[in-house]
């Protein structure tokens, strides 16, 4: 909410979802600030809705279909679920903070 308030009639904004609106509140956690948020991203907005099968959907399921032992082979096994990580950057090291050493992991997600 915080980065489209912020954005507001300052500058565009992209957004895409497969969720409709009436069920953002769930995924946000919060109805209220989902309408606040939706109300700011339409003021101005052109919404498009898509309808319609993917393209990447539409090869999975051919993939399926001619070979279905690949979907098995193919579906990646989920990862065990750690702890938050952290990792430690030098000073001065690209996403290194200057200060602790210490970066999020998210930040560090564009280098690796």
């Amino acid at each position: 909410f915080q980065l489209i308030a912020a954005r507001y009639e300052t500058g565009s904004v992209l957004v895409t979802s497969n969720m409709p609106f009436k069920r953002w509140g769930e995924i946000f956690g919060d109805e209220v600030v989902a309408a606040a948020m939706i109300d700011r991203l339409v003021h101005h907005a052109e919404v498009i809705a898509l309808s319609g099968e993917s393209y990447r959907t539409r090869a999975r399921r051919a993939a399926i279909s001619a070979d279905p032992a690949a979907a098995m082979r193919a579906t990646p096994t989920p990862a065990p679920v750690a702890a938050p990580a952290t990792a430690v950057v030098p000073a001065g090291a690209p996403g290194g903070t200057g200060g602790s050493g210490q970066a999020s992991a998210a930040g560090l997600e564009g280098q690796r």
